[in-house]
C-alpha cells in the first residue's frame, strides 16, 4: 500500500481539526502546516521503526496505524498516534510516553531509590507478580505471587509496560505508595512504605546431598553469588545440582551469558539475530570442563534471559530440563529516545536462537521431562480447639495460642515454633493473615479473627506439591526417572 505524502498531510490536517495538542511554537503555524509537521514526525518515527525492527513491517503500514488512531479517537495527540504504531508490532514493543520515559531516566541517574520488592512479568496486557521478596514491603503487606497489579497511587497500569510500573512503583526510601491488586476477581488495595530492596537473585540450599540454586532473575550480582554457592558445594563434595529458573522473567542478557560460563561446555551458547543478518552476534562459553551433573527446572513463566540459559543447557546436553515449556520470549528490546515528543520507542530489535539454531520466540524451550505439579489436601484432626471468645497477644501462653499457631502453620504463614507461646513470629504471621483476609491488622487474636479462622474449610484446602523439584532430586540421585 503506497501513501502519497501530500494526500496524507491533508488527511491528517483534517483529522486534527477536532482537537490537537500543539507544541509551543504551533500557534505560529497554519493548520495545514501543522498537519505537515505532524506527518513528518510520524514519518520519522516510522523510519526508525522500519530500519531497526527485527520483524517485517513497512512505513505505509505504520503510518496507516497512526492515522487510524486519529480517525477513531479525534482527541488523540502525537504520542497517541506513535503509541498505536508501536502497538501494531509484536507484544514486546511499545511506546514510552514522555513522562514515563523521563521518570525512568531520572531514576537511572539519581541516587538510591526504594521499591516494594516484587518480580513481575507482562502477560496479556496485565502485569503479574511472579515473585515476592522475603521481608519486603510487599510480603509484609500480604501481596502474593500471581496477584495482578491494577494501579499505582490510583492510576491504572493495566495495559502498561513493566518499565512503566517499575518507574512509578519505585521512589525515595521511606515514601508511601498505594498498590491496587486484582486477586481472583477481587480488587484489593495495599498501602506500602518503599524500602531499600536487597538485590539478591540467588538462593542456595542442600537437600539430601543435592545442591539447589534458585535464580529469581538475571542481573550483575547473579553470577558472583552463584560462584559463592558453588564454592560452598565444592567444599562439601557436592556435584549434583538443581538449578531452578521457574518464574524467572529474565533480566540482563550478559548476566545470562556469564551464568552459562559456569555450567555450559565451551562453545556457542546463543546467537542474536538483528534485522540485517550480517550483524548477527554469537556468544560463547569458555568453560573447558563442566564438573556438575545438572537438572534445570523450567515452567511457563521462565522467560527471556532464563530461556537463553535453558536452551543452551538443553542443546549442549549440559543438563536435563524438567518441568513445563517456557514462556517463549526470545527477543531483545532497545529503548530509543524520540526527541520530538520526549518519549521513547521500546522496540524489538533482535531475536535470539539456541546453540543449535533453534527458535525460542513464540515457541519456548521444551523440557526433556515434562512434569506437572499437583495439589493435595492435609489432615486437620490434630487441631486444638480455638476459643473465639478468648483474646491473645504478644507473650501470652495458652492452649488457644497453640490452636492459633496450628492454623497459621497449616495455612503457610510461618508462625515459627508451634507451641503455646505468642511470640514475635506469631504476631507477624497473624498480622499477614489479617491483611490477606481484609481484617483489621492488629497482630492480636480477637473474636473477629478467630471466627474467620474457624470458618475456613481446612479439609478441602489444596496444597501445592512440587513434583518438579522432587523429580529433579530423584533423577540426580538415581540417574533415572521413576
Amino acid at each position: 500500500m503506497k501513501i502519497n505524502k501530500r494526500i496524507a498531510c491533508i488527511f491528517l490536517a483534517v483529522l486534527m481539526l477536532a482537537s490537537i495538542q500543539l507544541f509551543a511554537f504551533a500557534d505560529e503555524m497554519t493548520q495545514e502546516e501543522y498537519g505537515d509537521y505532524q506527518y513528518q514526525v510520524l514519518e520519522y518515527a516510522a523510519k526508525i521503526i522500519a530500519n531497526n525492527y527485527k520483524f517485517d513491517t513497512k512505513i505505509p503500514y505504520l503510518l496507516t496505524a497512526a492515522f487510524y488512531e486519529k480517525l477513531t479517537h479525534p482527541d488523540a495527540d502525537l504520542e497517541d498516534m506513535i503509541a498505536r504504531m508501536m502497538d501494531s508490532l509484536d507484544p514486546h514493543s511499545s511506546y514510552l510516553r514522555s513522562e514515563e520515559y523521563q521518570q525512568m531516566v531520572n531514576h537511572s541517574i539519581s541516587g538510591e531509590f526504594g521499591g516494594i520488592g516484587v518480580s513481575i512479568i507482562e502477560r496479556s496486557g496485565r502485569i503479574v507478580i511472579i515473585g515476592v521478596m522475603e521481608d519486603s514491603p510487599a510480603e509484609k503487606a500480604g501481596i502474593l505471587p500471581y496477584d495482578v497489579i491494577a494501579s499505582v497511587d490510583g492510576v491504572s497500569v493495566l495495559g502498561k509496560s513493566t518499565e512503566y510500573l517499575q518507574t512509578y512503583a519505585s521512589g525515595a526510601i521511606g515514601t508511601s505508595v498505594n498498590i491496587g491488586i486484582i486477586r481472583g476477581g477481587q480488587e484489593l488495595s495495599f498501602d506500602l512504605i518503599r524500602a531499600k530492596i536487597k538485590d539478591n537473585t540467588v538462593s542456595a540450599t542442600i537437600d539430601e546431598g543435592v545442591g539447589y540454586i534458585h535464580v529469581s532473575r538475571f542481573n550483575q550480582t547473579t553470577t558472583p553469588d552463584t560462584k559463592r554457592a558453588l564454592a560452598a558445594f565444592d567444599a562439601l563434595g557436592i556435584d549434583k545440582i538443581i538449578i531452578d529458573i521457574r518464574n524467572n522473567p529474565g533480566g540482563e542478557r550478559q548476566s545470562a551469558i556469564d551464568f552459562c560460563n559456569l555450567f555450559i561446555p565451551k562453545g556457542v551458547v546463543a546467537s542474536i539475530h538483528y534485522l540485517e543478518e550480517e550483524n548477527t552476534e554469537y556468544f560463547y562459553s569458555e568453560l573447558e570442563n563442566p564438573k556438575y551433573k545438572l537438572a534445570v527446572l523450567i515452567n511457563g513463566d521462565s522467560a527471556s534471559a532464563s530461556e537463553l540459559f535453558a536452551a543452551a543447557a538443553k542443546d549442549t546436553e549440559a543438563a536435563v530440563l524438567i518441568g513445563e515449556t517456557t514462556y517463549g520470549k526470545g527477543t531483545m528490546q532497545s529503548i530509543i529516545p524520540f526527541s520530538y515528543t520526549g518519549g521513547a520507542l521500546r522496540l524489538t530489535i533482535a531475536e535470539y536462537y539456541s546453540p543449535k539454531g533453534n527458535k525460542v520466540n513464540d515457541v519456548g524451550v521444551i523440557p526433556d521431562q515434562t512434569v506437572l505439579n499437583k495439589t493435595e489436601t492435609h489432615d486437620t484432626s490434630y487441631f486444638a480447639e480455638l476459643n473465639v471468645q478468648e483474646e491473645s497477644g504478644l507473650d501470652d501462653d495458652s492452649s488457644n495460642v497453640l490452636a492459633l499457631e496450628q492454623r497459621l502453620d497449616f495455612l503457610g504463614y510461618g508462625p515459627g515454633t508451634v507451641d503455646n507461646i505468642f511470640d514475635g513470629k506469631t504476631e507477624k504471621a497473624l498480622r499477614t493473615y489479617q491483611v490477606y483476609r481484609n481484617l483489621p491488622a492488629t497482630g492480636t487474636l480477637n473474636m473477629e479473627t478467630a471466627l474467620d479462622l474457624n470458618n475456613l474449610d481446612y479439609e478441602n484446602i489444596e496444597f501445592y506439591v512440587d513434583e518438579q523439584y522432587e523429580t529433579a532430586k530423584n533423577y540426580l540421585k538415581t540417574g533415572k526417572f521413576e
